[in-house]
C-alpha cells in the first residue's frame, strides 16, 4: 500500500510495518524532521484516504522487527518513561562480534560522511551505486561503517547488524526463516531479502537447507559463539 506521512507541513511517502500490537514503524523514502512526542498523520496515496494518526515514540529508530528489547523500550516510552541517555561515544555493532568503538569515523571527510548518511538512510537497506564513489566507500569500509552485501551493493553496518538480529530472532521463534518471511519482516523487496540471506550464508551466520529455508549455522547456535 502506498502511503504518505504528514508531520506539520512536511509529507513523505513510505510504508508501515507492524512489529507488534498497536506499535507501528514508519519506513520513509525520505526523512521527516520530527521529535519524540510529535504527532503524525498517515494517509493512503491511492485511493486517497486517511488511515489514522499516531505519536512518535522514537524519532531516531533504526529498522527493526519484533525484537523483545526494542518493543519493551517502545512500550515504556508510550507509558511515559523518559528515553535512555545517549552514549557519550559512538559505538556500532560489528556483525558476529561484540560492539566496538569506531574511532576512525571521526576522521572521515565530507564525501565519506555524505555516503554514510545515504547508506544509513537507504529505503531498502542497500545502496548498489555506492561503488561509484570508491574513495568514500573504501574509507567507510575501513572504519567498519559499510558492509559489502552482494556485488556492488553495500549496506550500513548498523543495518546489517539489525537484519542479522531479525533473521536470528525469526529462526529462534519459528525454527527457520524463509526468503518470503524475511522480505515481509523487512518490508523490502525479494531481491534485497535474498541478498541479505546469501550474505549471511557466506558469513556462516545461517545455513541454507535443501528446501531453501535458513537455520542458524553451527557457529551461531544458541549457546555457542558467533564468528
Amino acid at each position: 500500500v502506498a502511503l504518505d506521512t504528514q508531520h506539520g507541513e512536511q509529507e513523505a511517502p513510505g510504508r508501515l510495518v507492524a512489529p507488534a500490537g498497536a506499535l507501528w514503524q514508519l519506513r520513509l523514502d525520505r526523512p521527516l524532521l520530527a521529535r519524540d512526542g510529535d504527532r503524525v498523520v498517515v494517509r493512503r496515496s491511492s485511493p486517497p484516504d486517511t488511515l489514522g494518526g499516531g505519536v512518535v515514540l522514537d524519532a531516531a529508530a533504526r529498522r527493526h522487527g519484533p525484537r523483545p528489547d526494542v518493543l519493551a523500550a517502545l512500550r515504556a516510552r508510550a507509558a511515559g518513561a523518559p528515553p535512555p541517555a545517549e552514549p557519550s561515544s559512538r559505538h556500532l555493532p560489528a556483525v558476529g562480534a561484540a560492539k566496538r568503538p569506531l574511532d576512525a569515523a571521526t576522521a572521515l571527510d565530507a564525501g565519506a560522511l555524505a555516503l554514510e548518511e545515504r547508506l544509513r538512510g537507504a529505503s531498502v537497506g542497500l545502496l548498489a551505486e555506492a561503488g561509484a564513489e570508491p574513495e568514500a566507500l573504501r574509507a567507510l569500509r575501513a572504519a567498519g561503517l559499510a558492509v559489502r552485501v552482494a556485488g556492488r551493493s553495500y549496506a550500513h553496518a548498523e543495518v546489517v547488524a539489525d537484519v542479522r538480529a531479525t533473521v536470528l530472532e525469526a529462526i529462534d521463534r519459528d525454527g527457520a526463516t524463509t526468503l518470503a518471511g524475511l522480505r515481509d519482516e523487512l518490508g523490502a523487496s525479494r531481491r534485497v531479502a535474498q541478498a541479505f540471506l546469501e550474505h549471511f550464508d557466506a558469513e556462516r551466520v545461517t545455513r541454507r537447507l535443501p528446501d531453501d529455508r535458513r537455520v542458524r549455522s553451527r557457529a551461531t547456535r544458541v549457546g555457542g559463539s558467533a564468528t
